[in-house]
């Protein structure tokens, strides 16, 4: 069975269904017409019959008759009362069941009642009578036709041998001729009940569309009176003839303030002689049409709204109106605004975003195509700008953004386009800057100064006076011959190659460097997948002291590249301090440092050994950094006494309050602390003493000259003097040779680190170092 079929069935059923219950109606309904009408017939036939026929015989026929129409009468009444309690089908078969009773009672009346009299004239009644009751009742049972021919066929197949009890050839024609007549009645019974049953089946579809039209109709007027859309309808002169509830909410009037009111009332001055204009258009054309625009409501509000206008027409197809849906579309309004702001600006400084600069930048292609003029684009970093959201917060960060691109705003053109990269970054288009590229480099050049100057100066950062610079990459492009991604990337690449350079200046793309650019930021992105103890493996190096005993070592980082090979930390450290890839490496360098640290405190042999980790400025400065450390240490229940954090000195340059109070609480855990590279930075005297910190490491940078050169040689020891003056060990890195221990050691300083000693090594080659005696290389 297909689905058409499957989905017809239940129709199909219900329709049949109807049509059975509407053929009981009407069977039942006519059957006390019937009753009375055969009644009558009886007592007839009774009294002409009543010489002719035999008492006894006549008496048990009146039996019969009335003990069949008395069940018939009850089958009425009890039809009447409970007709919902039982199938159709149920009625229908009690109903052929008592109509065949009756015409057996009839047929035993036609076959006793001729066999009885000899007479023609009698004969010629009964059968008189007995065609009267089977047309009578086939017209009225012609509805179902089982029921018809039940009737019939057992008044005919009862009374037809009673014309042959008695051989009169007249009792034969009429034999003949009532089998004919009930032959033509059946027939026109049948055709009659097909044309009742085409009628029934019409009229119950009638009744159905005229209730789905009054539910439609009824359906319609809720809708109207409920709808969200406004509903208003316009004669020809434009006047309001009809305004729902919706309508009188858009707009604030009411239906009796609204009837009859031009249509100018809900228009704003601006726009009114085109709208009315509009309208009248379209019922001089009779046509339809969809528009938005704003509306005025009752409090002179301008709203947005959305219109679809339908002319009417009448019986003679005469427009007579306009018909309107209105919706009060201003939220949505402001929402798509909103999208669109949020799709091509950015929220935080309210400069043109990433898209909206390519579209421009695309157009510039364009335009600088047919002028042969040059254009530029200016890729700004601001510089160390991550060191404000660690010292300040992300709320300092912000205004910091929000008050360069409000500068670089006044220092550029209006026509010029000052972008939101992302992040610290922004990028300006400049348009029209010279017809040749010298010209043009010149004239970015002049530009240059003028943001650079702009942007260092003094920004008041809540109450903090702050002070930046930015590294600027300028890339110079004429028409179309390049993608606007590339003409970003070689402006990003600039900008990387003048921060490479020291920061706080500017570069030009240049080709040739362009391998060593993308070099180093594949490396950055390599980093970034990079994981620890596989790619990046903690190397350690060992720390003696003077009687040459193995005091710690420190943890120190190699880079195995799957495809560069070992990747030296001088060069990968940088990078990941230039981004947020050392916070990371950073925790992972504690966490290994405290779970070695762990396994080497039940070793008698290992538990005094002290671990040095290297901690960059940003990590240091991160809000949970000491959380971090304790974190570690309470994971792998070391202790936190053998866990030494090495720190530089451009470190004690930053927030000095909120570095002094880390040291303290790192030391109030048994955490000991230790300046990196000593004397290679800013660091005074003054601020030296504000931390209480344990150790001094002597940079190499000095070790390997102090033996030529007499100024390194000084610095040396006036740190080994104010270091044991102020009560912190020293400990000398980069210790190649005997007679640089020996004059180390001549002038106080007892520990030392470098290759005099050991190389830095993977663990499982400083655990076999640690288990035989040192020597010396």
């Amino acid at each position: 069975m297909d689905a058409k079929a499957a989905t017809d069935r239940p129709v199909k059923q219900d329709r049949e269904t109807a049509l059975k219950v509407e053929i009981i109606n009407m069977l039942y309904g006519s059957n006390l017409k019937s009753f009375i009408v055969a009644s009558l017939v009886a007592l007839t036939l009774v009294y002409v019959e009543y010489d002719q026929v035999d008492n006894i015989i006549l008496f048990a026929w009146c039996v019969i008759f009335c003990l069949v129409y008395g069940l018939r009468f009850y089958t009425i009444f009890y039809f009447q009362r409970n007709s919902n309690n039982y199938p159709p089908d149920y009625w229908l078969n009690i109903f052929r069941l008592s109509t065949l009773a009756c015409g057996l009672a009839w047929g035993f009346a036609g076959y006793y009642f001729l066999s009885e009299t000899n007479e023609i004239a009698h004969k010629a009644f009964i059968t008189l009578v007995i065609v009267g009751v089977t047309g009578g009742a086939m017209m009225v049972y012609a509805v179902d036709a089982i029921t018809s021919t039940l009737f019939s066929g057992s008044i005919y197949l009862l009374s037809l041998p009673g014309f042959f009890t008695n051989e009169i050839e007249l009792s034969l024609a009429m034999a003949i001729l009532l089998a004919v007549y009930i032959v033509y009645i059946s027939i026109a019974s049948i055709n009659l009940g097909k044309k009742l049953r085409e009628n029934i089946l019409l009229h119950h579809a009638a009744i159905k569309q005229q209730a789905e039209i009054e539910k439609l109709s009824q359906h319609q007027r809720i809708h109207l009176d409920h709808t969200p859309m406004g509903v208003i309808e316009w004669d020809l002169n434009l006047c309001v003839v009809s305004w729902n509830a919706a309508a009188e909410e858009i707009f604030g009037h009411s239906q009796a303030e609204a009837l009859h009111q031009h249509a100018s009332f809900i228009l704003p001055l601006e726009i009114q002689n085109q709208m009315l204009q509009k309208m009248h258009k379209l019922i001089s054309e009779g046509s339809s049409t969809h528009c938005q625009n704003e509306n005025l409501t009752k409090e002179h509000e301008i709203i947005y709204c959305e219109w679809t206008y339908t002319a009417l027409r009448d019986s003679d197809n005469h427009v007579v109106g306009l018909a309107t849906l209105v919706q009060n579309k201003t939220e949505f309004k402001k929402n798509q605004d909103e999208i669109q702001y949020l799709a091509y600006y950015d929220t935080l400084t309210d400069l043109p975003n990433r898209r909206l600069l390519t579209d421009r930048v695309t157009h510039a292609m364009h335009s600088s195509s047919r002028s042969k003029s040059y254009c530029a684009i200016f890729f700004i970093d601001l510089d160390n700008f991550k060191n404000i959201n660690d010292l300040h917060g992300h709320s300092a960060g912000d205004m910091l953004l929000k008050s360069v691109s409000t500068r670089l705003k006044t220092l550029l053109r209006d026509e010029d386009t000052i972008a939101r990269f992302g992040g610290d970054e922004f990028v300006i288009l400049i348009e029209n800057i010279g017809q040749t590229l010298s010209k043009s480099k010149k004239i970015a050049e002049v530009i240059y100064n003028k943001i650079i100057n702009g942007i260092s100066d003094i920004y008041n950062i809540g109450n903090v006076q702050y002070r930046t610079s930015c590294s600027i990459g300028i890339c110079n492009f004429l028409g179309d011959t390049l993608s606007v991604n590339e003409i970003f990337k070689r402006a990003d690449n600039a900008m990387f190659q003048a921060k490479s350079d020291g920061r706080s200046c500017f570069r030009f793309f240049d080709e040739k460097l362009q391998p060593s650019i993308e070099f180093k930021a594949s490396l950055e992105n390599d980093l970034r997948g990079a994981i620890f103890n596989r790619d990046i493996i903690p190397y350690f190096q060992p720390q003696v002291n003077h009687s040459h005993q193995l005091i710690g070592a420190e943890i120190l980082l190699r880079w195995k590249h799957p495809k560069h090979g070992m990747i030296s930390p001088a060069e990968f450290i940088p990078i990941a301090e230039d981004s947020d890839i050392i916070n990371r490496i950073g925790t992972e360098v504690l966490q290994s440092a405290c779970k070695q640290l762990a396994i080497w405190q039940n070793n008698p042999e290992t538990a005094r050994l002290v671990l040095s980790v290297n901690i960059s400025a940003r990590q240091f400065m991160q809000k949970n950094f000491v959380e971090t450390v304790l974190s570690s240490i309470e994971t792998y229940q070391c202790s936190g006494s053998r866990l030494r954090l090495e720190i530089t000195e451009s470190l004690m340059l930053k927030n000095i309050n909120e570095l002094a109070t880390k040291i303290e609480k790192l030391r109030s855990y048994g955490i000991t602390l230790s300046l990196d590279d000593f004397g290679t930075g800013y660091s005074s005297l003054s601020i030296l003493r504000s931390f209480p910190l344990d150790e001094i490491k002597i940079d190499k940078s000095f070790v390997d000259h102090m033996l030529e050169n007499v100024n390194d040689a000084h610095i040396i020891r006036t740190v080994i003097n104010m270091s044991n003056h102020m009560g912190m060990t020293v400990i000398a890195e980069g210790v190649e040779t005997e007679a640089q221990e020996m004059f180390l050691a001549e002038n106080g300083c007892l520990n030392y680190q470098g290759y005099l000693f050991g190389k830095p090594m993977p663990l499982e080659e400083f655990n076999d170092f640690i288990k035989q005696p040192l020597a010396i290389h």
